[in-house]
C-alpha cells in the first residue's frame, strides 16, 4: 500500500501578541475601533455577515463560495478575517485578486487603514509574478545590444528601488522588457553575479516573512500547480486562502491549465542563441567557426568535421534553422487548415502533416551536446531555457496530433484547436491550442484538495434557482462547501430602472443593425450622453458607431470606440472627465469598470452576452453533456450569460449617489423561456420596464 508523501508545513511566522476581540460584531460595529476613526462610519450588515462566514470557515477548515455585491466592503470582511486566523495560527494567509487596481487598493488603503485602527504590527506583502521584475543582468544584456530604449532602461535600472515594471518612469519596448525581464528558466540562482542584488529574490525573501499575502490568481494557480507536481512553489506553504474576484477564476485557470503554441514562439526561444539580426551568441561564432572549418578541411580533407567545437556550432545553427522551416511550414499547414474561420478544432489524429516534433527533438539533442562547449553563464542559461521550451512544445504537439476527437468516439480529456489572431495593423498570426475540457478534476486537486480552507467571494457569482452557486461549483471542482448570498446595499428601486425593448428584431433580420442603432441614438439622447454601449461583436460595434456616430457629435457627445484610437484604460479616464461621453465596447468593458457618479448614467445592453457556439472548448463539453443526456444549453450556456449580463449590469451603480437606466435591446429576455431567468440575475428590487420600438422614452 503506498502513502502519499506528508505535505510540508507552513512557516511557523513569529507571535503576534494582541489582546483584540475579533468579532466581526465588534470590530464593525457601531461601537468598534473602526467607527472611532473613520469618520462618517457607517456600518453593513452584509459586510459583518461575510467576515463572521469566512471565520468559520477557517476556523471548521471548510471551503466558502459567497457573492457579496457591490458596497458591502469585501476587503474589509477578508482581511479581518485573514489578520485573525494568521495571528491565531502563526501560518500565513494568501488573498488572491484578479486585478491589479484592488490589489494596490488593499495594500494601500485598505491594510494599513486596519492595522492602525487596530493596533496591530502584521506584514502584509504583495507578491508579484516574476516577469513583473527585471533581471539585472539580462537588463545589462539588453543594454548591451542596443536594444530599442535600452538609454531608458540603463537610466531606470540604476534608480529603481524595486524593480518593478509598474515603476518604470518611462514607457520602454515590449520586446526590450521582454528581454530584461526575470525569467525561471533563464535564472542562475546563487551562480549570477547579481544573485544578492536581485529585485526578484528580494521579493522571494521578504514573502518568507509575510503574515498576510496580497497577490493575483494567476501567481496563485501557478504555485498550486508546481506544489501539485512535487516541486517548491513560488509563494511559501500555506493553507488558507480568498479568491475575491473569483468570477475570474475559471478564465485564469484555462490561461494557467492550457498549452499555446504561436507561429512567432520558435524564434523568440532561441533569440539569445540565434536571430534573424545576427546578434546571438551562435551567430558571433559563426564566421571563425567557418573560417575554422575551411582551414581543416584544407589541411585534412579526409575528415568532415576535425574541430569539435566548430562542428558543434556549425550543426546547431543549421538545425535551428531547420526548425524555424519546419515551424513555418506547419503554421502555413495551420493557415490551410483555419481557412477563412476564427477557430477551427482538431478532430482526427495527424491532421496536420508535420515533422515539427521530430525537428524538435534533433534539436534538443544538439542543444545539449553544446553546452560542454561553453564555460558561459549566459549561454548556458540560454541553452537550457530553449531545451525547455522545445520539450513542452514538442509535447504539446505531439498531444494535438495524437487527439482521437472524432465526435460520438470516445472523448479526450482535452480538446484541441487552431485560432487566427489579428494584429492592430490587420496582418494575422496563427496559434494552435491544448486545453483540458473540463478544469473540475484538475482544480479539485491542486486547490481544493490541496488546502484547507478556501473562500471564493465577488459580486457577480449566483444564478437563479434552488443553489445559486451550482454552476462555479460545479465548474471548479468544490464539493459541498458553505454557502452566502449576501443582499446588495444599494436601493435599486430608487437609483436604477431597466426598460426592455420587446420588439426588437432578431440579429438576423436584415434591418437588425439599422433597429440597433436607433435605438442607441435615442437613448443616448434621453440621458444626454454618460452612456456605455456593450456589444458582444466588434462587427456590429463599429456598424452601429459608423451609422450614428456623426449624429452623437452633433448632440454634442464625446465619443470613445474600443479599437479605434484610445486603448481601453485610457478610454475609461477620458470618459470619467466628461459628462456627455458615449463609450463603445466590447467584452473587455463588461468587467472590471468601476465609474462612480454621473460620468455614467446609460448602460445599453444591445444583446445578451452568449458565448460564441462555435467555440471549440465549448462545443466538446457539448458533446459530453449530450452523450449523458443533459442539456448543455440551459445547464452551463444560460447560466453563463446571466453572470455576464449579470456583470455587465454592475457596471452602472457603483455607490449609493448613483442613478441611471439600464436599456436591454434584446427581446429574448421577454420572449424566450430562458428570459425570466435573465431578469433574475439583475437586482429583484430594479424596476422593469417594457417598451416598444416606437414608444416616447423620457
Amino acid at each position: 500500500m503506498t502513502t502519499e508523501p506528508k505535505k510540508p508545513e507552513p512557516k511557523k511566522l513569529p507571535t503576534v501578541n494582541t489582546t483584540l476581540n475579533f468579532d466581526p460584531k465588534y470590530l464593525l460595529g457601531a461601537g468598534g475601533p473602526l467607527a472611532q476613526v473613520v469618520k462618517n462610519y457607517q456600518v453593513r450588515e452584509p459586510q459583518i455577515m461575510l467576515a463572521d462566514s469566512i471565520r468559520t470557515a477557517f476556523r471548521e477548515d471548510k471551503h466558502l463560495v459567497s457573492e457579496a455585491p457591490t458596497g458591502i466592503g469585501k476587503s474589509y470582511a477578508c482581511l479581518l478575517a485573514a489578520f485573525e486566523k494568521v495571528i491565531e495560527t502563526g501560518s500565513p494567509v494568501v488573498i488572491s485578486t484578479h486585478t491589479i487596481a484592488l490589489q494596490e487598493q488593499l495594500c494601500n488603503k485598505d491594510v494599513p487603514k486596519l492595522l492602525d485602527a487596530f493596533n496591530l504590527k502584521l506584514n502584509v506583502v504583495l507578491a508579484k509574478g516574476r516577469g513583473n521584475y527585471v533581471s539585472i543582468r539580462r537588463a545589462k544584456l539588453a543594454i548591451a545590444e542596443k536594444l530599442q530604449d535600452h538609454t531608458k532602461l540603463a537610466s531606470w535600472l540604476y534608480k529603481t528601488k524595486d524593480g518593478t515594471k509598474e515603476s518604470l518612469t518611462e514607457k520602454i519596448d515590449h520586446h526590450t522588457w521582454y528581454r530584461a525581464r526575470s525569467d525561471t528558466d533563464q535564472c542562475l540562482g546563487e551562480l549570477c553575479t547579481t544573485f544578492n542584488q536581485c529585485f526578484y529574490q528580494k521579493a522571494r525573501r521578504d514573502l518568507t516573512e509575510a503574515h498576510v499575502i496580497i497577490t493575483n490568481h494567476n501567481l496563485v494557480l501557478l504555485d498550486l500547480k508546481i506544489k501539485s507536481e512535487g516541486l517548491k512553489g513560488v509563494l511559501p506553504e500555506y493553507q488558507h486562502l480568498i479568491i475575491d474576484e473569483a468570477h475570474e477564476f475559471e478564465g485564469v485557470a484555462r490561461q494557467v491549465l492550457t498549452f499555446e503554441f504561436k507561429s512567432r514562439d520558435l524564434s523568440g526561444i532561441f533569440y539569445e542563441i540565434s536571430n534573424d539580426k545576427n546578434t546571438g551568441f551562435l551567430d558571433r561564432l559563426l564566421p571563425s567557426t567557418y573560417q575554422t572549418l575551411r582551414e581543416n578541411m584544407a589541411n585534412t580533407p579526409d575528415q568532415e568535421t576535425p574541430d569539435p567545437f566548430a562542428g558543434a556550432v556549425k550543426n546547431l545553427y543549421e538545425e535551428i534553422r531547420k526548425l524555424w522551416d519546419s515551424g513555418d511550414n506547419y503554421f502555413k499547414s495551420v493557415e490551410k487548415f483555419i481557412d477563412k474561420e476564427h477557430t477551427k478544432r482538431f478532430t482526427q489524429k495527424h491532421e496536420i502533416k508535420t515533422d515539427l516534433v521530430e525537428r524538435v527533438q534533433v534539436v534538443n539533442g544538439l542543444l545539449k551536446e553544446f553546452v560542454p562547449h561553453t564555460k558561459d553563464k549566459d549561454q548556458k542559461a540560454a541553452l537550457d531555457f530553449a531545451n525547455k521550451r522545445c520539450t513542452e512544445i514538442a509535447m504539446g504537439i505531439d498531444e494535438i496530433q495524437e487527439l482521437p476527437n472524432l465526435p460520438g468516439k470516445d472523448f479526450s480529456h482535452v480538446v484541441a484547436w487552431a485560432e487566427t489572431h489579428f494584429a492592430p495593423n490587420k496582418s494575422k498570426s496563427y496559434s494552435v491550442v491544448n486545453a483540458p475540457i473540463f478544469l473540475k478534476p484538475i482544480l479539485k486537486r491542486i486547490v481544493f484538495d490541496a488546502l484547507k480552507s478556501v473562500v471564493l467571494t465577488s459580486a457577480t457569482m449566483a444564478v437563479a434557482g434552488d443553489n445559486p452557486f451550482r454552476m462555479i461549483e460545479s465548474t471548479l471542482g468544490m464539493n459541498n462547501p458553505m454557502r452566502l448570498r449576501l443582499p446588495a446595499v444599494f436601493d435599486y428601486a430608487k437609483q436604477a430602472c431597466i426598460i426592455v425593448i420587446e420588439d426588437m428584431p432578431p440579429q438576423s433580420a436584415k434591418d437588425y443593425e439599422e433597429a440597433l442603432s436607433e435605438q442607441v441614438k435615442k437613448f443616448v439622447k434621453v440621458t444626454n450622453g454618460g452612456a456605455f454601449v456593450l456589444f458582444t461583436s466588434f462587427k456590429t460595434m463599429n456598424a452601429v458607431y459608423d451609422a450614428i456616430s456623426i449624429s452623437l457629435e452633433l448632440m454634442g457627445c464625446k465619443l470613445f470606440c474600443q479599437g479605434k484610437d484610445l486603448n481601453r484604460n485610457a478610454m475609461i479616464e477620458e470618459f470619467k472627465k466628461t459628462n456627455k461621453g458615449v463609450l463603445f465596447g466590447v467584452s473587455s468593458f463588461w468587467t472590471g469598470v468601476d465609474i462612480p457618479g454621473q460620468a455614467l448614467r446609460n448602460l445599453i445592453i444591445t444583446k445578451l452576452p452568449f458565448p460564441s457556439p462555435a467555440e471549440p472548448l465549448l462545443l466538446a463539453q457539448e458533446e459530453i453533456y449530450k452523450k449523458s443526456g443533459r442539456n448543455f444549453f440551459m445547464e452551463k450556456l444560460v447560466p453563463m450569460t446571466c453572470i455576464a449580463l449579470k456583470q455587465g449590469f454592475g457596471r452602472l451603480i457603483r455607490t449609493t449617489q448613483d442613478k441611471g437606466i439600464a436599456v436591454i435591446l434584446d427581446s429574448r429576455v421577454v420572449t424566450a423561456k430562458y428570459g425570466p431567468m435573465m431578469l433574475k440575475s439583475l437586482p429583484n428590487e430594479c424596476p422593469i420596464r417594457k417598451a416598444r420600438r416606437d414608444s416616447t422614452i423620457s
